[in-house]
């Protein structure tokens, strides 16, 4: 509860106070006090403006379900935020008192009005202005466009001399049904999981064990770097973002979905408490036994509301989903694991992708073939290295700092029409490298990969040595997907 008033000796009243009280539960104890000058400063000739009333409303203007406080022409932010009576915003004098007039002017409740609501429709509250002496009304609120507080709007009134006071009342009242408005009441919640995201599929070393190779050092790693001891430092990192959309069961998507889709967007950070920004990183080891898929899927808290009014009547009764997403639960498996348990319609990662089989050194690609993805696809490649005689390997690796420095060759952004375990369209769902990606796999500069074959023993050296490489590209899946690559051939 907030209380407010002009206080000052002599008639008059230059300064205010203003107190908040906390609810019944707790006493009505205090939360805040603040007593200062709130006036308004005249012409030089006069003294400070008198006042005869306080306009004191709340307001929630950065829509996070906590209520601002407008008291005249200052706004104090919400308690949960800052300190009490924390000044954040203003509303310039002159839309209330003119600095050049006579100074002969009170500012009273019937020659004045300030009301507080949403009067542009983007879900945020506003505070419009009206002193009956400057012939307009004002509204003010925090523009999400330019990310300021700003005059939103203004119009013309009738002009009445001060001297001749002729209060009006105004009412901020929806009267036409021009936004959109949700049924919370009626909302249903679940907790899905979205299909298998490949982030990357990782080639089996180039191996043998009929050569006499040390085939447990063959090994392949992604998102590793490593320093002069043996620590690892990770740097490849998954992190996902609230969405939000409509439901498509009938009926048209019009353009009005589009502020539909803006406003469920404050309604998903609400429930969120902003909590909903997630990265993880991750580092990932392959062996020589299989190929490897990397791949994420992304626990969706899902909230479904109805809509019950909407200038746009095709949208009245259909279904708004809020989907929040939790901490990414990311997998490596072996490709023939991945591929015989995905569901049906799922990414395969079969002759596509990969060509060799594991273990057969001549299926695994030659330099010309290697030189094709790589002009296809760009990326990178590491130097050619010959396989060694003894008991211990032979390890090459690419950094992606190479590739931010030539191109950001391996950058990944797509849009995809994302399924969820219980059925349905989620929503578009744009994976990428920018901040409005719902989805994004980030290379950090210190990112390693690393591909590691064993060597031979002494009796097969000489029959059975070859050389190798390893290469890293992002393939454009012929789905429309994009993961990257990390491949070898052989020579």
């Amino acid at each position: 509860m907030i209380i407010a008033g002009p206080t000052g000796g002599d008639g008059r009243y230059t300064n205010q106070l203003v107190v908040a009280f906390d609810d019944i539960p707790s006493g009505f104890g205090t939360l805040g006090t603040i007593h200062e000058f709130n006036g308004f400063l005249g012409n030089p000739a006069f003294a400070r403006w008198r006042f005869r009333t306080t306009h004191v409303n709340v307001v929630d203007i950065d829509g996070d379900g906590a209520f601002e406080i407008q008291v005249n022409r200052y706004i104090f932010d919400d308690f949960a935020n800052a300190a009490p009576f924390t000044r954040i915003e203003e509303i310039p004098q002159e839309k209330f008192l003119d600095r050049g007039s006579d100074g002969g002017a009170y500012f009273n409740d019937q020659s004045t009005q300030v009301i507080t609501g949403d009067f542009t429709g983007d879900g945020r509250g506003d505070v419009l202005v009206y002193c009956q002496w400057q012939g307009a009304a004002y509204v003010w609120g925090l523009d999400q466009t330019v990310r300021g507080w700003r005059e939103m709007a203004t119009w013309q009134m009738g002009f009445a001399n001060v001297q001749n006071d002729q209060g009006g009342i105004f009412v901020a009242a929806n009267v036409d049904t021009d936004s959109a408005v949700l049924d919370y009441g009626e909302g249903s919640y679940q907790l899905v999981f979205t299909e298998p995201i490949v982030i990357a599929a990782l080639a089996a070393p180039p191996c043998d064990r009929g050569i006499g190779q040390n085939v447990d050092g063959c090994e392949t790693s992604f998102g590793q770097s490593t320093t002069s001891g043996s620590e690892r430092e990770t740097s490849v990192s998954i992190g996902a973002k609230a969405i939000s959309g409509i439901s498509l069961d009938g009926g048209p998507i019009t353009q009005s979905s589009f502020e539909l889709t803006q406003t469920t967007e404050v309604t998903a950070t609400r429930i969120a408490s902003r909590s909903y920004t997630l990265e993880e990183t991750i580092t990932y080891v392959s062996g020589p036994n299989d190929d490897a898929v990397i791949f994420t899927t992304v626990p969706l808290d899902q909230y479904t509301y109805t809509i019950v009014s909407h200038p746009d009547p095709a949208l009245v009764g259909k279904e708004v989903v809020i989907s929040l997403p939790r901490k990414p639960i990311t997998l490596k498996t072996d490709r023939s694991f991945y591929n015989a348990n995905i569901a049906p319609g799922s990414l395969r990662i079969d002759g596509a992708v990969f060509q060799h089989t594991v273990g057969d050194l001549s299926t695994y690609p030659t330099a010309s073939r290697k030189d094709q993805l790589i002009n296809q696809f760009g990326g990178l490649q590491s130097t050619l290295v010959s396989v060694s005689q003894g008991d211990r390997a032979e390890e090459v690796q690419l950094s992606v700092s190479e590739a931010i420095s030539s191109g950001r060759e391996l950058e990944i952004g797509y849009e995809l029409e994302l399924k969820a375990t219980g059925g349905g369209v989620v929503g578009g769902f744009s994976i990428g490298t920018s901040a409005s990606s719902r989805l994004t796999v980030t290379s950090g500069s210190a990112t390693i990969y690393t591909g590691r074959v064993g060597d031979i023993d002494a009796a097969n050296f000489a029959a059975s040595q070859y050389s190798f490489g390893l290469f890293t590209y992002v393939l454009r899946h012929p789905s429309g997907v994009q993961f990257e690559v990390l491949n070898y051939w052989v020579e």
